[in-house]
């Protein structure tokens, strides 16, 4: 087994494998959790064999709020996870995926960070409605409203959507962006804001992750 390296702030937990060549971003939803257990998430979906760092927003502020000390806002919460990225100069992809309002800032940073893929599960996609407007004036233009940020595509990111089929608001989230680059939707069976249900998680998870490439299995 690797040897492990854990970090951990008030707003985030890294774990790094040494030898891992991926990097995966992990953002909690609303209540702090990835529809499961974030350990079950990390498990079935292949995470736990590469490094992972996971994030908590606990102001339930679509990640644009004081997240720690250091991270007061928008702006100091994307240089500090570019910062984070730029420690580990081994990793060669960044993967990001989050649930709900996680799912909502896996698509906006996976977006800025440029990583590889981006899976999120039932994000929303439109804020202007969910915020109050005082709120509002904290989320520049094109993150109130991701169709606009991803209208022009990175070069880079693939982004998966998934969600229950029969949820109208998560089915409409999706739509939203549906038509921009580098956007796939992947509905599920159900009608719950959990895509994961009325489906057997590891159905959905499995393989989310590609393996790494690790220095130590090389001949």
């Amino acid at each position: 087994m690797p040897e492990l390296t854990n970090v951990q702030n008030d707003a985030s937990v890294t774990r790094i494998v040494p030898g891992s060549d991926q990097m995966i971003f992990l953002y909690q939803g609303k209540i702090g959790q990835l529809f499961l257990e974030p350990l079950d998430f990390v498990k079935l979906s292949g995470a736990r064999s590469h490094n992972v760092t996971m994030f908590r927003d606990r102001l339930a502020s679509f990640y644009h709020g004081r997240l720690n000390g250091r991270w007061k806002n928008i702006e100091a919460t994307l240089e500090g996870q570019r910062q984070l990225l730029s420690e580990h100069s081994h990793v060669t992809a960044l993967h990001c995926a989050g649930t709900s309002q996680g799912g909502y800032a896996a698509i906006l940073f996976g977006h800025h960070l440029k990583a590889r893929t981006v899976h999120a599960f039932a994000p929303q996609t439109e804020i202007i409605s969910l915020v109050t407007p005082a709120s509002l004036k904290f989320f520049p233009e094109p993150h109130q409203d991701l169709s606009r940020l991803l209208s022009e595509h990175n070069g880079i990111t693939e982004y998966h959507l998934y969600y229950a089929e029969g949820n109208d608001i998560d089915t409409a989230h999706a739509n939203r962006i549906a038509h921009c680059p580098g956007v796939s939707l992947h509905p599920l069976p159900g009608s719950s804001h959990s895509p994961f249900t009325h489906v057997e998680p590891a159905d959905v998870l499995a393989g989310l992750f590609p393996e790494s490439k690790r220095e130590d299995s090389k001949p």
